[in-house]
């Protein structure tokens, strides 16, 4: 009698647990904390991140299912390298489930904003049959009643997501193994098994972006068990600054999750989940309750703001380049200079100064002229200097000057700047002459049909690269 009492009381326990097994145990509240349905998502967040969940289902029946899950993680390596812990505890009926995993994740970058993240979880299952939650109407079989049954296995899961710019696409599987839970029948000795079946979780989501105060995620997730329908779920969560989120879910054959949530502060976070069942629950229960608690470590990484970095980072690379250059064409002014003055004398100094004040007088007035002498006529051209070059260069008569350096190493890295900075294509030549090297834009046959062109470098210069005034070049 004693062995045939146990063997109903186990079976009812797994019926019990198959019934309400149907339901979701796992948090509703994946938009907030991914890691709970696949390891890859451990440290996705790149902040040490604990969150806890509490959740009772079926509010209003006896025995329904009350579920804890407690979970760590962290980007140990940016971008890379995550690890996490999640313990969970479920009481459903007569049954009892404690469980504890680690899990790692890492991240292969395939191409271009194409990642690769792949994670692996492995632990402890401890499961028991609690008949201290039974009252025996028999007195004779109090014996029994009090004895709980514990058994305890491995367990293990794996997962991956792929992720190209917002988009993410996952694919979990849970219970590996099928791992296997043995109890006992002190009146016997006999067993009585049972297992977790393997569970399947696909998962496809984007974020978006709407402006930089709102975003939004959809998000679809399929589960499937060994030999049982897939089932479908989809929804979506939409954040405001980061601070205020709400997501909506609907779970098939068993109803609708709303999810409230707020940053408490820049540390810590709240969420609250409310369940309404459809169909046959929804006349027997008042729904189920949701609550998380988070809390994170470290120092919040902002995306923007790394992307913000990164680009003027480029932009101090730029400026270094050009500040380079302009120190070197200094130096070489400075040098130019000292020259000059060490072949003059103390009483020469003062008759040089005012030759020096008086060139820059009339280089302060040329600008003023240029417009004004390319009008007249051909006799009375520009001749700011002339070039004897073989034949090769005899047909062009006029080029437009736009830089001039005493070292050609200077000169290339200008036409390098140029052509980036404002795509401006030269050719680069040498005044046989004075020895410098000069930077043009475009030879003409006439002089007029360089005006233009000398009107459009004048007004090229907004970024103040070009230093001096462009001017026109008469070949002979």
């Amino acid at each position: 009698m004693k062995n045939k009492i146990f063997i109903a009381l186990v079976l009812s326990a797994f019926c019990f647990e198959g019934a309400l097994g149907q339901m979701d145990l796992n948090s509703s509240n994946y938009f907030i904390n991914p890691f709970v349905l696949n390891p890859a998502y451990a440290g996705k967040f790149k902040q040490q991140s604990i969150l806890l969940d509490v959740r009772k289902d079926a509010s209003g029946i006896d025995g329904s299912p009350t579920s804890q899950y407690l979970t760590y993680d962290w980007g140990v390596v940016p971008e890379k390298i995550g690890i996490g812990l999640m313990f969970k505890n479920d009481v459903e009926g007569l049954m009892r489930h404690h469980v504890g995993y680690a899990a790692f994740s890492y991240r292969a970058q395939i191409a271009e904003e194409h990642y690769f993240d792949l994670g692996v979880n492995a632990g402890l299952v401890y499961r028991g049959i609690n008949f201290d939650n039974i009252r025996a109407k028999d007195a004779q079989e109090s014996v029994l009643l009090s004895e709980n049954n514990y058994s305890s296995t491995f367990d293990g899961g794996a997962g991956f997501r792929y992720v190209w710019k917002d988009l993410e696409v996952g694919f979990a599987m849970n219970h590996i193994t099928e791992p296997n839970f043995s109890y006992t029948n002190t009146i016997d000795q006999t067993n009585l098994q049972s297992s977790l079946l393997r569970q399947y979780i696909g998962t496809i989501g984007y974020n978006y972006e709407i402006n930089q105060d709102f975003a939004v995620k959809p998000l679809v997730v399929l589960r499937s068990s060994h030999g049982a329908p897939i089932k479908f779920e989809g929804g979506a969560a939409g954040w405001w600054k980061d601070q205020v989120w709400l997501g909506i879910l609907y779970k098939q054959d068993l109803g609708i999750n709303a999810t409230v949530g707020l940053e408490l502060s820049e540390k810590m976070s709240f969420a609250y989940s409310y369940h309404y069942y459809t169909g046959s629950l929804s006349n027997v229960t008042t729904g189920a309750h949701e609550i998380i608690l988070g809390l994170r470590l470290g120092k919040k990484k902002d995306p923007k703001a790394d992307a913000r970095f990164e680009e003027l980072t480029n932009q101090n690379a730029e400026l270094f380049e050009q500040l380079e250059i302009l120190k070197q064409q200094n130096e070489a002014n400075k040098k130019e200079i000292d020259d000059l003055k060490q072949g003059y004398s103390e009483a020469q100094k003062d008759s040089m100064k005012a030759v020096i004040d008086g060139l820059q007088e009339l280089h302060d007035h040329y600008d003023d002229h240029v417009e004004k002498i390319t009008s007249e006529k051909d006799d009375h051209s520009i001749h700011v200097d002339s070039v004897h070059h073989s034949s090769e260069d005899l047909d062009a008569k006029y080029r437009v000057i736009i830089g001039s350096f005493n070292e050609m190493g200077h000169a290339t890295s200008m036409q390098k700047i140029l052509q980036r900075e404002y795509s401006q294509g030269s050719e680069l030549m040498k005044n046989e002459k004075s020895g410098r090297f000069l930077i043009y834009s475009k030879e003409c046959e006439h002089r007029e049909d360089c005006r233009g062109e000398l009107v459009r470098v004048k007004k090229l210069n907004s970024k103040g690269v070009i230093k001096g005034e462009p001017w026109l070049l008469k070949v002979e």
